[in-house]
């Protein structure tokens, strides 16, 4: 994907770019980080992985600029690429887990197949799903679609993912039709809706059971119905070990509370290995590794864009990203997430296009 995207912009180089106020400030902003994390090098607690994950983070500045070289965006070409790229591979993914874990294959999983390596990948896709989901529901795409994404979403038990997309679509449901109700008053369209709830609440634990309990959904809908026994649910007790230990270890020192422990340094404090370790959340991991500067440089970059003249849909993806950053990913890894603060940035042509459509939402 990478490789793709610089060939698109080295063949885009001819095209003028306009840059306003807005733009050279964002430009600015993520340079400032970028330099700051090559600064941080110099005294890192991490001797290899922090250069390597120096490295990684050129990718986040690569998808960031790429929108400054892109006319228009396409949301149904966006929607496309999810169809044919990540459907099948989401589809896939699920139904190898499931044989993968299953007593059928265990002979072969002692043979030490290459699917375990891959094994957190869900986490990936559960993001593109819920980002398929709100593109789908925003712009009121087909439903079947949205449905299919839904239940694959579900099977691959990206939690955080499912909770988040879910949020978003319940809320602004909510205040759609409380402006709907407070407009034009309907008794008859509440009997209605009240009706078909009870039928399906009714009649949902005849099928619903069977569905849920087959071998697609099993294992994701265990990831998912682990979080009500959160004191028995390793993976958000690892989170919150980490959290407390990034808080915990940013004051060691005045040092380390202003300039972190350097890039890449989370790994080796926390696991005693330099490697590929984070605390699960972009904000705890800036303030760890880059310190109260980093930090302020990272929120600034992620949280004024909303307050920019720009397409509603296009700051709710961008949200729906934003809030995925804290629960999972390292700072380097979340390119999609700098992929869309660029769209936002740096193409407000869908806020004059679609401006009389949004002022709905």
């Amino acid at each position: 994907m990478l490789f793709v995207v610089i060939v698109d912009i080295i063949f885009s180089l001819n095209q003028k770019i306009k840059l306003n106020d807005e733009k050279i400030l964002f430009i600015a902003l993520i340079s400032i980080l970028y330099f700051f994390i090559i600064v941080t090098l110099t005294y890192t607690k991490s001797p290899k992985y922090g250069y390597a994950k120096t490295l990684n983070f050129i990718a986040n500045l690569v998808y960031f600029i790429y929108p400054l070289f892109i006319k228009k965006i396409n949301w149904k070409i966006i929607l496309n690429t999810l169809n044919v790229i990540i459907l099948p591979l989401a589809f896939w993914f699920i139904v190898y887990r499931q044989l993968y874990w299953s007593d059928a294959y265990e002979n072969i999983r002692l043979s030490k197949d290459g699917f375990y390596h891959i094994r957190s990948f869900y986490l990936g896709f559960g993001s593109f799903l819920g980002l398929g989901m709100l593109i789908i529901y925003f712009k009121k795409y087909n439903k079947i679609l949205f449905l299919i994404y839904f239940v694959l979403l579900i099977a691959s038990g990206a939690r955080g993912s499912l909770v988040f997309s879910l949020l978003i679509i319940l809320i602004h449901k909510f205040l759609e039709w409380n402006k709907y109700f407070r407009r034009k008053y309907s008794l008859k369209l509440i009997k209605k809706i009240l009706l078909i709830l009870g039928v399906f609440i009714f009649s949902a634990p005849f099928y619903l059971n069977k569905i849920l309990e087959s071998n697609f959904f099993k294992l994701g809908l265990n990831r998912i119905t682990s979080l009500l026994n959160f004191n028995n649910d390793d993976s958000s007790l690892g989170r919150i070990n980490r959290f407390g230990f990034t808080l915990e270890s940013v004051f060691d020192s005045p040092l380390s509370v202003l300039f972190g422990h350097g890039y890449g340094s989370f790994g080796i404090l926390y696991t005693g290995i330099d490697g590929r370790e984070y605390p699960h959340n972009i904000y705890l991991e800036s303030l760890f590794e880059l310190g109260l500067i980093g930090l302020l440089i990272v929120i600034c970059f992620t949280l004024t864009p909303f307050f920019l003249k720009r397409d509603f849909i296009l700051k709710v993806l961008t949200f729906y990203l934003l809030l995925g950053a804290q629960k999972t990913g390292s700072l380097s890894d979340h390119w999609v997430l700098f992929a869309f603060y660029g769209i936002l940035i740096f193409n407000p042509a869908p806020y004059i296009i679609n401006k009389a459509k949004n002022l709905g939402h």
